[in-house]
């Protein structure tokens, strides 16, 4: 259970939306979703803040490379972003690069104890999920 939240129904849609994409894409759900928008707003596309847990526009958002950061209630920041992250031995060079840098984000959120989760949708198919509380 991420975020101590019981029901996921909300993001639920947005991962739906997402897995359902014929290319890959990173959807970041944080606690400091919008602190995080603010911080690497240089290596992605600011947007006005936007609910995205009905579903609607998340195939538009995540058609653009780069991950999507949005907070636990479905708001979403900041699209087409280049995550940053610490150094892992969870790395696997053979996965590629949205996985691995799924792991060196979850791993820097982790260090400054925050709450995220991942999913990464790779193009071949193969769907990860990665929490900060694991």
């Amino acid at each position: 259970m991420t975020f101590g939240i019981k029901s996921t129904s909300k993001l639920k849609k947005i991962i739906q939306e997402a897995v359902s994409q014929k290319h890959g894409t990173i959807v970041v759900f944080a606690e400091n979703a919008k602190d995080e928008a603010e911080r690497l707003k240089e290596s992605g596309i600011s947007i006005e803040p936007i609910d995205i847990s009905t579903g609607k526009l998340v195939g538009e958002i995540t058609s653009i490379d780069g991950a999507i950061i949005c907070d636990i209630s479905g708001i979403c920041y900041l699209i087409g972003v280049i995550l940053d992250g610490e150094s892992s031995k969870k790395t696997d060079l053979s996965r590629g690069a949205r996985y691995n840098s799924a792991i060196r984000y979850i791993e820097k959120q982790k260090n400054i104890h925050k709450k995220t989760f991942v999913v990464v949708v790779s193009e071949d198919g193969y769907v990860d999920c990665f929490s900060s509380e694991q």
